[in-house]
């Protein structure tokens, strides 16, 4: 009932997308939930991998006790940690009372805390729509897009902004180390913009005009303020996974 409320006060009061880049409204479909609070982005639908925020899968890692018998015959206890499987879907909506849903179920194939960026893995996803990655990273003053679900049921919701800063970092927001080491020293940068986030809308992509992944979102305050992964460190986050840069 929630999602059909929710849909219905999409319906009656749309937000104005007439000046949005066709390409930007296309890329909207290769957004998906992560698990049942944040966002994703279908980045290879041939491979099934999807990028989100770290943060959104923490707690898909779990500390478990391994024993390892020696050649001598006494036994090593460690603890290690592992994954467990988690879950992306989407809704398809034909009409108002003709809903479906899609699920798929993911590994983490890689993870950064200190990035706060993880990529996961899935099946093929053949009618999937994913997302091409930048080269040139998005500029001060320049037009972004948000995408992302919003409070985990307003899905695939599409809000427009402008960049404020490229400078910011962890260590101006005084949250470095939240993540992981309490010793990190937060360096790593962040972009400002203006499109309206809200919680669920972490991992979710930050888009240019061209409909390309210039971001990820991670942060923010609602209406006021949103900071997103700068597309320098996504690309050094998945590294051979998408295709470099002419």
């Amino acid at each position: 009932m929630k999602r059909l409320a929710a849909l219905a006060f999409l319906l009656i009061s749309p937000p104005s997308i007439a000046a949005v880049p066709s390409p930007v409204v296309q890329a909207v479909e290769a957004n998906w939930i992560v698990d049942r609070g944040c966002s994703g982005t279908l980045l290879d639908k041939d491979k099934g991998l999807f990028l989100t925020a770290y943060h959104c899968i923490q707690s898909s890692y779990i500390v478990v006790e391994k024993d390892d018998i020696k050649s001598d015959g006494t036994v090593d206890h460690k603890k290690v940690r592992v994954s467990v499987p988690g879950r992306v879907w989407k809704m398809n909506y034909r009409a108002m009372l003709e809903v479906s849903e899609k699920a798929l179920v993911y590994s983490i194939e890689k993870s950064d805390w200190r990035l706060d960026l993880a990529l996961l893995k899935t099946d093929p996803v053949p009618n999937g729509v994913a997302v091409k990655v930048a080269c040139q990273p998005a500029q001060l003053g320049s037009d972004v897009y948000a995408v992302g679900n919003p409070y985990g049921i307003l899905d695939s919701t599409l809000t427009a902004g402008t960049v404020s800063s490229v400078t910011r970092s962890y260590r101006d927001l005084h949250i470095a180390g939240d993540l992981g080491d309490v010793t990190d020293p937060g360096d790593h940068g962040l972009v400002q913009h203006t499109a309206t986030i809200a919680p669920g809308n972490s991992g979710g992509a930050l888009l240019n005009a061209n409909g390309e992944l210039v971001g990820v979102n991670v942060r923010g305050l609602a209406g006021v303020v949103a900071f997103a992964v700068p597309l320098q460190d996504v690309r050094e986050f998945l590294g051979d996974v998408i295709p470099k840069c002419k």
